[in-house]
């Protein structure tokens, strides 16, 4: 594979984590009217009764955030268990350089976030407006370090990532000691592990998202190149439709509705990583808008 050719196949995966990252974006605003979450976004699109809830359905089909949290964890097994393979050394020097540059690309962005959220604050008491939490250093502390969500629910999800990592270098070396077929072992382990959280020693969340990343593993396996690079554009674009579309007609807070939706999201990151360049989905997903919100994305 050329370096040209790698290189826009990664600039598609960028494309791809922008179109996720616009979703979350208007998802949030979407469901900022919380009675929605429970009348409109769970219950599949068949049970709704009203025009209003048809229709807000459908846009959060499209602007389905739960769906590209998914797809952000599926990305990240992928692309770190390539990052893995690039990295030469004792097993010791691969874990301590991996888990250092976690940090380095969580934490700024975290510590950052939660600085404004403080001086916002502080604003609010001085002001004497209400709706943010009084200030204090422990709580944005914890939030930025991870290792308790307080006061920015929505940096979860970076958590995730943050406590992903020994299950990602856990799931590396068994692959590169006994296998492919012992990473699909751990893809089932992560399948188990749903509704089970001793199973990842209870990680606040983990036991929903581990599939995820270890799906995106299992995909990064070069063996799968030739079963994704015969994808035609017709098999791409069923792929994104499904994606958009399977999940609105089931249950969104079951468990079959999370692994099937991360079976498509596993799909869909090996077909656009692999695919022709010619392709026209492949082109969209290099459109220089959709890989501004790309570049972005933790």
């Amino acid at each position: 594979m050329s370096e040209s050719t790698d290189k826009y196949r990664n600039n598609s995966l960028d494309g791809l984590r922008g179109i996720a990252s616009a979703s979350v974006i208007f998802y949030h605003a979407i469901l900022y009217h919380q009675a929605l979450i429970n009348k409109v976004l769970m219950p599949p699109i068949q049970q709704l009764n009203t025009f209003g809830d048809i229709a807000t359905k459908v846009v959060l089909a499209l602007f389905n955030g739960s769906n590209a949290v998914l797809l952000f964890f599926v990305l990240s097994g992928f692309v770190l268990r390539l990052s893995l393979e690039r990295h030469d050394g004792s097993p010791g020097v691969v874990i301590v350089n991996f888990i250092l540059r976690r940090l380095c690309r969580l934490y700024p962005a975290m510590f950052f976030c939660m600085a404004c959220f403080l001086a916002l604050a502080i604003l609010y008491q001085k002001m004497g407006w209400s709706g943010f939490p009084a200030p204090n250093l422990t709580d944005p502390l914890l939030n930025a370090l991870l290792f308790k969500i307080s006061w920015h629910g929505p940096s979860g999800t970076i958590q995730a990532e943050f406590l992903a990592v020994p299950f990602i270098l856990a799931a590396f070396f068994v692959g590169r000691i006994l296998g492919s077929f012992a990473l699909l072992t751990c893809v089932v382990y992560s399948i188990f592990a749903f509704g089970d959280p001793e199973m990842v020693l209870w990680a606040p969340n983990m036991h929903s998202w581990l599939s995820a990343f270890m799906v995106g593993m299992l995909v990064a396996d070069k063996r799968l190149k030739p079963f994704f690079s015969d994808a035609t554009g017709a098999a791409l674009t069923l792929l994104c439709v499904a994606y958009f579309v399977l999940r609105a007609a089931t249950n969104m807070g079951s468990v079959q509705s999370a692994i099937g939706q991360t079976v498509i999201c596993g799909g869909l990151v090996g077909a656009v990583y692999y695919a022709s360049p010619k392709l026209a989905v492949i082109r969209f997903l290099n459109w220089h808008p959709v890989l501004f919100f790309g570049a972005y994305q933790l």
